[in-house]
């Protein structure tokens, strides 16, 4: 079990702390699998209700993955983690990241509206394009290298968004690393937004990305 209503958390944008109330529904969670022993998944589920079939996060043994979820919290502000591991002996290590919540009190403050679009769009494919971002050339991006990508005003996304929903995917890795997404002109906070290996094409939902600088993120 792992409580989360009352818990206090930072924003990445401003990198305030907040508390997540105790009128709390749903939480948006980045759960990280490392250090494995052999393969397995990771379920995440309301505190209280029966664990489902499905699987959050699946992994394989000595590696890195990241699984987005919008979980449901249960009456007493819990949500649960189900770790599954083909071997009894084996073990795992988990790291939970919170990146945003739902509640059902209207009286709190902000506009967290969320709109889908109508049809996904891919708004970048390093392989192909480098259009609106700051990327000098198409191909593989060099570790270390941050760039900024146009999110407002373009594929559907109104001007004034505050943040998006977006799936990363990482192709032809030639190490083990991780790839971030924050709101441009903010320091990066201490999660990881999607985490791989050589040569995998791994994609993972990072979630609600805050819109920073000139409608970018980074």
């Amino acid at each position: 079990q792992l409580k989360l209503a009352g818990d206090s958390v930072t924003s990445p944008v401003s990198r305030s702390p907040a508390t997540i109330p105790a009128s709390v529904t749903a939480v948006a969670v980045d759960v990280t699998t490392t250090a494995q022993t052999d393969h397995g998944y990771v379920t995440t589920y309301a505190d209280g209700t029966q664990r489902p079939l499905t699987s959050s996060t699946n992994f394989t043994a000595g590696t890195s993955r990241t699984g987005y979820q919008i979980v449901p919290v249960g009456n007493d502000g819990k949500i649960d983690l189900y770790t599954h591991l083909d071997t009894t002996s084996a073990t795992t290590a988990l790291i939970v990241d919170v990146t945003g919540y739902f509640t059902s009190d209207a009286t709190l403050t902000g506009d967290q509206t969320y709109t889908p679009l109508t049809n996904a769009v891919r708004a970048l494919d390093t392989r192909s394009s480098i259009a609106h971002t700051t990327l000098t050339s198409t191909g593989t991006v060099a570790a270390g290298t941050n760039f900024t990508l146009q999110i407002t005003g373009l594929n559907g996304v109104p001007a004034n968004a505050t943040a998006v929903a977006v799936n990363l995917a990482a192709a032809n890795a030639a190490d083990t690393g991780f790839l971030q997404a924050y709101a441009t002109g903010y320091a990066p906070a201490a999660d990881t937004s999607l985490s791989y290996n050589p040569g995998n094409a791994i994609a993972s939902l990072s979630g609600d990305v805050p819109v920073g600088t000139n409608g970018t993120i980074t």
